[in-house]
């Protein structure tokens, strides 16, 4: 996908993107100062006026923990986002399908090495798979929620089985080991074996390991057909109010099914550095990582130079992304109830107030009106480069652009010709023709660069 214009697709249901790193020169985090505390806050209602964000973030060092809430657990109602709400995390599910996992290792009853075929003698294609590859992304068996039809089949309910199906005939698309691409098959696998492994349904398996292992509260599978009072809505659009499209909770299974409040995932980082819960060897196993800075089930960092783990998550109308720092007992939680949430940067930003070094705040744009006859100026289709153009176009009063490949947006009118997406900092400015006065250029600002494109028939 080009990057120009969208860097973020619309989340089917995972996020790829394990964390964000940054290579800064190290530093020691400090106590939560009132000073840290309001930084935090007038960032994160920059992001809320800029329609960009909704939802809360935890951060706990050592025993102080503050939380802030942005938003709304439901727009129409106005009902805010309270500690006790429940979020989807998506891909946040991962890391505790991987502690389940090593749990067992630490046990003996199964082994990083165990070959996948133990648990699917018929397919030949896998007989080199491990369950170190599944966890570690690299098995090569494709990512099921990339294929073409997956936007289709989201609303429809789906076995186990019957999701392997969709993808345990396709060729790898690379050999076990070698490379690392993110595959939401690997962890629908895991979901199987656990199955085998513990004689209960994955959803019942997860549930059992979360209460009595982890012991933890406030963290669970969400069920199809049930209702969940404090589970707040998704939501797709902050400017509309528009609510995310529905997805059956019987497809992410161990992939990116769960659901938990801020809380629930502080507890499950103290967890994992628990020696009564895994022990220093299991850990360190678990952690190590096999491709970049990935593991099993967990992204590790550094992160502003300092040694962490985590994850990012997203699912139909929510994003999430969690960090841990061990060195400096700083655990960092964001929830959102806004899929196209940019949660890295976000995480990024919030991480570099703590520890003291620069961030990008947020600047507060207010779109203003203009006339339809205004708008309908802009619409067209402007080249960038060979390859790649944007389409803007006009719908019941307001402006879409979409880039060649990737999703269409909308775009706010800051001044009478400069416009600007809420989702990312991205602005697009249209200029007219010196002589004949109508737009046929538009200028792209995006992370420092300017980039030129002309209006083409």
């Amino acid at each position: 996908m080009n990057q120009l214009l969208i860097v973020l697709q619309r989340p089917v249901f995972f996020l790829v993107s394990a964390l964000c790193v940054l290579m800064l020169p190290a530093a020691q985090a400090q106590n939560l100062s009132d000073t840290v505390q309001q930084t935090v806050e007038t960032y994160l209602q920059a992001h809320q006026e800029n329609a960009g964000f909704s939802g809360s973030v935890f951060i706990r060092h050592h025993d102080q923990t503050e939380v802030w809430h942005t938003g709304f657990a439901d727009f129409s109602r106005l009902r805010p986002v309270e500690r006790y709400n429940l979020f989807r995390i998506g891909s946040l599910t991962k890391p505790v399908v991987a502690a389940w996992y090593g749990r067992r290792f630490q046990e003996g009853s199964l082994s990083l090495d165990d070959p996948v075929s133990n648990w699917f003698p018929g397919k030949p294609d896998w007989a080199g798979i491990t369950l170190s590859h599944l966890l570690a992304h690299t098995s090569g068996i494709p990512n099921y929620t990339s294929l073409p039809d997956f936007p289709e089949t989201l609303h429809l309910p789906a076995s186990v089985d019957e999701i392997i199906a969709r993808f345990s005939d396709l060729p790898l698309s690379s050999e076990p080991g070698s490379t690392f691409s993110y595959s939401n098959s690997g962890f629908i696998l895991l979901s199987a074996i656990m199955e085998a492994e513990t004689g209960l349904g994955f959803m019942d398996a997860i549930d059992a390991f979360i209460q009595n292992e982890l012991e933890i509260e406030d963290m669970q599978y969400e069920r199809p057909y049930e209702e969940y009072p404090l589970l707040v809505k998704g939501y797709t659009d902050l400017s509309s109010f528009a609510e995310s499209s529905f997805i059956h909770m019987s497809l992410p299974l161990g992939a990116g099914g769960l659901i938990a409040t801020g809380d629930a995932l502080l507890a499950f980082t103290s967890r994992m550095y628990d020696e009564s819960f895994l022990s220093e060897a299991a850990r360190r196993a678990l952690l190590d990582p096999q491709s970049g800075n990935y593991a099993h089930g967990f992204g590790t960092g550094p992160v502003l130079n300092r040694p962490s783990i985590g994850h990012a998550g997203g699912i139909n109308g929510f994003a999430s992304n969690f960090l841990f720092f061990p060195v400096d007992s700083l655990t960092v939680v964001i929830l959102s109830n806004y899929e196209a949430a940019n949660v890295g940067p976000i995480m990024r930003d919030v991480v570099s107030i703590v520890f003291g070094r620069s961030f990008d705040m947020p600047v507060v744009r207010t779109p203003i009106s203009l006339s339809d006859a205004e708008l309908t100026r802009f619409t067209g289709t402007y080249e960038l480069y060979p390859g790649f153009s944007i389409r803007v176009r006009k719908e019941n009063g307001r402006l879409f652009a979409q880039g060649t490949g990737q999703p269409e947006v909308e775009i706010f009118p800051e001044t009478p010709t400069l416009f600007f997406l809420r989702q990312l900092d991205i602005q697009m400015e249209f200029i007219n023709n010196a002589e004949t006065g109508i737009v046929d250029r538009l200028k792209l600002y995006q992370a420092g660069a300017v980039i030129e494109g002309r209006r083409i028939p």
